[in-house]
């Protein structure tokens, strides 16, 4: 039937009904309400046979609507504060993370684009000289020599023989001077004929490194040929160990008679204790002190050359 528009009229004051208006033509028409909640537009009823210009809704109708769209709105206002009580903790915690590493990347690419000379302190294009003083710790009159060298700024670093018998000296005076730049003279070789000395290792543990008469062999070829990487790693960490474990600090590694050079793993497994105990190795790009057959980063060689008094 036909909706009578007066009818309406008298529906909608007697029901508090609102009305809408919208332009009819046809038979096609259909209630249309707009929600001014959520900006969604909903068709109620069906189309009409008749073509009214004027139609209005009951003030149940109404009611039902806006309970339903108050429904949608506080369950999409849950959505939204359960997204934020979720999300921003995490954007912030990425944001954070974000900023932290780019600082850091920031800083890292400045201190890599500084040359050696800039990090220490100088010039860009200084020439920077090391003397270094080895075979610390060997006997008494080599320990006071490099002990007033060091104290005199004559000589600017040192390393110990640990295997040497003037080595607890060298203890004594590292402790009055921790400020020392002191390291371990990684030593394979007991090289003087009537003054000879053995391992810091227990004999039974690195007998591939002994001579015939118990002590270290008198030259670098003896190594290469006989030693077992296994037991020079034994000893060179003993050597490291007992240092450390007398309470000095050290700053830095380097090898007796350039031993750790003789061969590739030599000085690969002098490269590990580097890595190890975190220590910079002496190592040259060229002459006696530089690897031979392997070329390492050269952003991890320092040195130009080692020039041997």
């Amino acid at each position: 039937m036909p909706l009578d528009p007066r009818q309406a009229s008298a529906q909608s004051r007697s029901a508090g009904c609102v009305a809408v208006i919208f332009p009819g033509s046809g038979q096609a028409n259909g209630f249309q309400w707009q929600s001014h909640i959520l900006g969604e537009r909903r068709t109620i009823g069906k189309s009409l046979r008749s073509s009214p210009n004027r139609v209005a809704f009951c003030g149940e109708n109404r009611r039902n609507l806006i309970e339903r769209e108050s429904a949608i709105m506080i369950r999409t206002m849950r959505l939204l504060l359960l997204y934020l009580l979720i999300g921003l903790p995490q954007i912030f915690s990425q944001n954070v993370g974000e900023s932290v590493f780019a600082n850091k990347t920031a800083q890292e690419t400045n201190v890599q684009s500084k040359t050696l000379q800039e990090r220490l302190g100088y010039r860009p294009s200084a020439r920077l000289l090391v003397i270094h003083a080895d075979d610390l710790g060997m006997s008494h009159s080599v320990n006071r020599a490099t002990f007033e060298a060091l104290a005199k700024g004559w000589i600017t670093s040192a390393s110990i023989l640990a295997p040497c018998p003037w080595f607890p000296e060298v203890v004594t005076w590292s402790k009055q001077h921790p400020e020392a730049d002191i390291g371990i003279h990684q030593a394979l070789n007991s090289e003087w004929t009537n003054f000879r000395w053995g391992p810091v290792s227990p004999k039974d543990k690195v007998p591939s490194l002994l001579d015939s008469d118990g002590y270290l062999p008198l030259d670098t070829p003896a190594v290469i040929e006989n030693a077992r990487l296994a037991e020079i790693e034994t000893e060179l960490r003993a050597q490291i160990e007992r240092a450390r474990d007398a309470g000095i600090h050290l700053t830095h590694l380097d090898t007796h008679m350039g031993a750790l050079f003789g061969s590739t793993d030599l000085y690969k497994l002098y490269q590990k204790m580097g890595y190890t105990y975190g220590l910079p190795i002496l190592e040259a790009r060229s002459g006696t002190h530089a690897p031979q057959g392997v070329s390492p980063p050269r952003e991890e060689v320092l040195v130009e050359k080692v020039i041997e008094i």
